[in-house]
């Protein structure tokens, strides 16, 4: 069995902490590993990255945990290049080394995630056939 089977290089991490499009920041280096999980019992994509932070990136960004992060690979085996954005939920397993450096995982998820919690999934329709389209488009 081959040991790189799944395996990717990691070309670029961006996290985007902001409103504009230029509000952004790269931290490949910072990043130590990136685990990336899929379900049968899920519709999406969730994983982490575990980050070593010298810079205080959660204080000087002020994240919040709404933020994209951008992972950008390339396959080991080969393929096409991966360029996949993510939400950002939530910051764990703060450790601190020493005064300046700190080690952190950042948890995320597909974004669509978010809308499949908040708008219902399935719901009776009444009416002519015209009437049901309408109103589903209404609500897009």
């Amino acid at each position: 069995m081959d040991n790189q089977l799944g395996k990717a290089v990691v070309k670029e991490v961006t996290i985007q902490y902001g409103d504009q499009e230029d509000d952004y920041i790269n931290i490949s280096n910072l990043v130590s590993s990136i685990s990336i999980y899929e379900s049968i019992f899920s519709k999406h994509l969730t994983g982490n990255v575990i980050v070593v932070d010298a810079r205080n990136l959660i204080n000087n960004l002020l994240l919040t945990g709404q933020e994209n992060i951008t992972i950008n690979c390339e396959m080991l085996e080969g393929g096409n290049p991966v360029n996949k954005t993510f939400r950002l939920y939530k910051i764990s397993n703060i450790i601190r080394e020493g005064d300046l450096v700190q080690i952190y995982t950042m948890h995320f998820c597909d974004p669509l995630m978010y809308r499949s919690k908040e708008e219902r999934i399935s719901q009776a329709l009444r009416g002519s056939h015209k009437d049901m389209i309408e109103n589903l488009f209404e609500e897009i």
